[in-house]
């Protein structure tokens, strides 16, 4: 498969998660837009185009706790990283972040994926996030204190979401489309000069996330908004683990022709995300209920 055409759909798929992440974070669901921030969506496009699908889903199972962690933090303390907020553009103060948020993760993956043959394997860091989970949500959950600021929309219609979502991408996102086209290339490049465990670890950048969580922290009034996505957004990485393994194996059995491999691997990515999207969005506001209740 050519590496050209494998970058174009991870940035095709990357583009389409970031807008749709940052829109139901600002106008729909705040719980669920955190859960979103780390959709598997190059997650299932690294296992399958690595050299071994279990090698790659390994490596993501490791680097899929550092994005859930950093995520927490990031959302608990908006204002932690330096953002520029007094500089004179948006521009200064989202390139600030998206630099220092990816160093950040960097350092922390490099060390994991450099002496990923010495750690546990997918059940470990499986086990290990749901601690963090469990603890970390019986801590420090925030039970809404208001309704959501549209209230209306979440009621809507698909086709009415549809033409919000395509007004809001067209004119309201524009020169962030433009900075995550660049930004994601130039990244997705590094995954095709290495081995399977570098292309997990590439595959597993929440650059899409990233770029979400930025402009959720532009528009969010006051850090206290940020409260209900850092609510579930733990719950992300724990749901990932498992149906990143579960992938692997469909991959493994699938016929090492290029074409069928990719056309039969794509299907099956898509059922693997429509089934992850429904989860999330069918379990998450009963989740939040319950919780909010407790």
């Amino acid at each position: 498969m050519a590496p050209f055409f494998i970058i174009a759909i991870k940035l095709a798929l990357g583009l389409i998660a970031f807008l749709i992440i940052g829109y139901v974070g600002r106008f729909y669901d705040k719980r669920i837009a955190g859960i979103l921030l780390t959709f598997p969506i190059l997650n299932a496009v690294g296992i399958l185009t690595g050299a071994d699908p279990f090698a790659v889903a390994d490596a993501i199972s490791a680097v899929v706790v550092i994005n859930g962690l950093l995520f927490y933090i990031l959302l608990s303390y908006p204002d932690l990283i330096p953002s520029f907020r007094w500089s004179r553009t948006a521009t200064a103060r989202l390139l600030v972040q998206l630099v220092v948020w990816t160093l950040m993760w960097l350092l922390a993956a490099f060390a994991v994926t450099a002496f990923r043959e010495n750690l546990p394997g997918a059940a470990f860091f499986f086990a290990l996030q749901s601690a963090v989970t469990v603890f970390l949500t019986s801590r420090n959950w925030a039970p809404l204190a208001a309704p959501p600021a549209t209230p209306d929309l979440p009621k809507a219609g698909w086709r009415t979401h549809a033409r919000s979502f395509l007004l809001w991408a067209v004119h309201g996102a524009r020169f962030r489309i433009a900075l995550f086209v660049v930004t994601c290339a130039i990244i997705l490049a590094v995954a095709y000069v290495s081995d399977s465990k570098w292309v997990g670890m590439v595959s597993a950048l929440p650059l899409p996330g990233f770029f979400a969580l930025a402009l959720l922290i532009d528009f969010a009034p006051s850090p206290r908004e940020l409260l209900p996505i850092r609510d579930t957004v733990l719950f992300g990485p724990t749901l990932i683990i498992p149906s990143n393994w579960l992938y692997a194996h469909v991959v493994s059995r699938l016929p090492q022709e290029a074409h069928a491999r990719l056309i039969l691997g794509m299907l099956a990515a898509f059922a693997y995300w429509s089934v992850y999207a429904a989860l999330i969005i069918w379990v998450t506001p009963r989740m939040g209920r319950r919780f909010d209740r407790t």
